[in-house]
């Protein structure tokens, strides 16, 4: 409702150019009885004519053949001695009629320049000046005092102006015969087409070559030609309109008119009628009424003006943008809430239905474990092989999950460390390697002695679940895993001689739960590109792929910057032997009964001393613990930070097994961070940490 403040007219130009594209739109030709002889006084000198004789001879020969009206818009060079001005006068006392002769005006007092053309009203005092003193009792005095829009519409007709000499009418009241008083403010009708207008040359004239009795009772308008910039104006049809040409529509649109205008007051009410009515009427019809109210705005000028009915319709019409954009803003604002709770929504759905799932996933692997290690018949072992690829597709969609829930809630931060390349390509080997047998694909790595600064976390998870897709689409065929070094950053490039991606769905990969073919011998669930996108961005690195149908798949992550930094994160080898945990007193601390029965039973067939507790104790007698980081009822391992602090200074390491992402526990825990696993959580990594925790104790 602010606009309501703004000054009336200060978006005229609006209106003009609206008037500008009304007078085009349709193109009368000019009936009238006016007519134009134009003087230029360049080809008088050349046809040997001096000024002394231009205009006091054609006066004379224009006079003999009886037109009905004379007006002289000759604003210079006229006569400069005494001997032309006597020979003017004499020409001008000869006339039956007095002829007009334009006058300059100018406002009395000190008025600014910049505001002459702004006047809206003529009660200011003029004052008219006529060049010759000695022929003012032989004229008329007549103004052409309007003003011009900056796209040359609208142009208004000249108005009465009070002057120091009395009223002086202005040119199209003269060749209009319009004796009232004519206010301010009333347009021209631009329809025209100028050159209908007729036109003779005085230099023909007066040679003889033009004949001038088509001039009988005709109105007669003598002006000057030959300077572009001097002798025309703007209009809405012709950015070089003669300005003599304009008296002439503007007398003629009095003849037919007069023209009505409006103003801008009638628009602006009608806005503000309207925006009353969007604001309060019920939904749609309040907004049906708004954008009724600006289309009408904009085209009813079109059809009005055709009728010689003006009006100014940018202030309402502003009135009703404005009213428009603040409630689209406001429309906007809400939308934006909405999407964002719905973001929060999903993103707080898959991280609790993550971990919440997770739990028992991760339950059925240790008990699968544990049922695998005894003995079973060969078709016993062959279902508990089969049990355990799906809890494996369970936990890799598991995983995916909490990572986008991770990567939506922007609690996931780049640990950034020094690390070989070597070790994350024997990381990915060995957790891609079985899912690569079993889909026949023959997995090659390039090794590289180049360290590099990432976050080897989240670096690998990037590595892996591009060679995971690649597994799923090349089945039978070989993937390769290589480094490209590029200046100070190196590119991991995964090759694939599966059969490709059409361009059309290159774009699509990206996106969640977008899969390229349901052929796959691998279930997924879409994901993984997804998260390599994200994880892209989220660590200032790039991330391509380039793939040809039948040709195979180039996925490239690129950017990973070089150190010379060799201390570097080393991951003890998971290949020791199992006798290492021979005696080891574990500690599992759960609140889940089924996963610390399942867990307790495993790491005793690994030859571990096991006991288990479902809360975290303050004083445990074991050498490591295996905990979750959530035990209920608000109480998480956050709240033993210190206790597992003072563990690990007495040699006592905690593993902890969570369903929440890495980073938060890490975050959650802070200088007494552990080793943190993921749920659900292969037997296998638990072993192979265990026995690299050993490892270190022995050390």
């Amino acid at each position: 409702m602010f606009s309501v403040l703004l000054p009336l007219g200060l978006f005229s130009p609006f209106d003009s150019v609206q008037q500008a594209i009304s007078a085009n739109l349709g193109s009368k030709t000019y009936r009238g009885d006016a007519v134009l002889v134009l003087i230029n006084y360049e080809e008088a000198s050349e046809n040997n004519l001096k000024n002394i004789d231009v205009l006091p001879e054609l006066l004379e020969r224009i006079s003999a053949v009886g037109p009905k009206q004379i007006l002289i818009d000759h604003k210079a060079s006229g006569p400069t001695n005494e001997r032309e001005v006597a020979a003017l006068e004499a020409a001008l006392a000869k006339l039956p009629e007095k002829p007009a002769l334009v006058v300059f005006a100018f406002p009395s007092g000190e008025l600014p320049f910049s505001e002459i053309y702004s006047l809206t009203e003529p009660r200011e005092q003029f004052d008219v000046t006529i060049p010759l003193p000695e022929i003012e009792r032989h004229v008329v005095m007549v103004n052409s005092f309007s003003d011009t829009g900056f796209f040359g519409a609208p142009i208004e007709i000249a108005a009465t102006i009070d002057s120091n000499a009395g009223p002086v009418p202005s040119t199209a009241q003269f060749l209009a015969d319009h004796d009232e008083y004519l206010p301010p403010g009333l347009p021209t009708d631009q329809r025209y087409d100028v050159s209908t207008i007729p036109r003779f040359s005085a230099v023909e004239i007066l040679s003889g070559e033009q004949g001038i009795s088509q001039l009988t009772g005709k109105r007669v308008v003598i002006s000057r030609t030959g300077v572009a910039y001097r002798d025309s104006v703007r209009s809405a049809r012709d950015l070089s309109t003669h300005q003599a040409i304009i008296p002439i529509l503007g007398a003629q649109t009095l003849l037919e008119g007069p023209p009505t205008s409006l103003g801008q007051l009638p628009a602006f009410i009608a806005a503000i009628i309207a925006a009353i009515a969007w604001t309060f009427l019920p939904r749609p019809y309040g907004r049906w009424v708004g954008l009724t109210a600006i289309v009408s705005l904009i085209f009813a000028p079109f059809f009005l003006e055709s009728q010689l009915i003006y009006q100014r319709t940018a202030d309402g019409l502003l009135f009703l943008l404005v009213l428009a954009a603040g409630r689209l803003r406001i429309r906007y604002k809400d939308a934006l809430v909405d999407a964002r709770d719905a973001a929060e929504s999903k993103s707080w759905f898959l991280a609790q239905a993550s971990h919440d799932l997770r739990q028992p996933i991760h339950a059925i692997g240790m008990l699968s474990a544990r049922l695998g290690e005894t003995d079973l018949a060969p078709s016993q072992k062959d279902l508990i092989r089969k049990i355990d690829r799906s809890v494996d597709g369970a936990s890799r969609m598991f995983k995916s999950l909490l990572d986008i829930a991770s990567l939506e809630s922007g609690s996931l931060t780049p640990a950034m460390a020094p690390v070989s390349i070597n070790e994350i390509l024997a990381e990915v080997e060995e957790t891609q390697g079985i899912a690569a047998e079993r889909a026949g694909v023959e997995l090659r790595m390039t090794p590289s002695e180049v360290v590099v600064m990432t976050d080897r976390a989240l670096t690998v998870t990037l590595l892996q679940n591009l060679v995971s897709n690649s597994i799923k689409y090349a089945t039978g065929k070989k993937v390769l895993i290589g480094v490209r070094r590029r200046g100070q950053t190196v590119s991991l490039c995964v090759y694939d001689r599966g059969e490709g991606i059409s361009e059309k769905n290159v774009r699509k990969v990206s996106k969640e739960f977008f899969r390229v073919s349901a052929r796959s011998p691998i279930e997924g669930s879409g994901l993984g590109l997804a998260i390599v996108d994200r994880l892209c961005k989220l660590m200032d690195l790039t991330f391509r792929i380039k793939s040809r149908t039948g040709r195979g798949t180039t996925a490239l992550i690129e950017g990973i910057p070089i150190t010379t930094d060799q201390e570097r994160i080393v991951v003890p080898s998971q290949s020791t032997a199992s006798p290492l945990l021979q005696g080891v007193k574990v500690l599992i601390v759960d609140d889940d009964i089924d996963t610390l029965r399942a867990t307790e039973a495993l790491v005793r067939q690994w030859g571990c001393e096991a006991s288990s507790a479902a809360s975290f104790p303050r004083s445990p007698q074991c050498d490591v613990i295996i905990s979750d980081f959530d035990f209920g009822n608000g109480t998480t391992l956050a709240d033993f930070r210190d206790t597992v602090g003072q563990l690990r200074q007495n040699g006592t390491n905690t593993i902890v097994v969570s369903g929440h992402a890495v980073s938060f526990v890490k975050q959650a825990l802070g200088d007494a961070t552990p080793i943190v696993l993921g749920k659900p959580l292969r037997p296998a990594e638990l072993r192979s940490v265990l026995m690299a925790d050993r490892m270190g104790a022995r050390e």
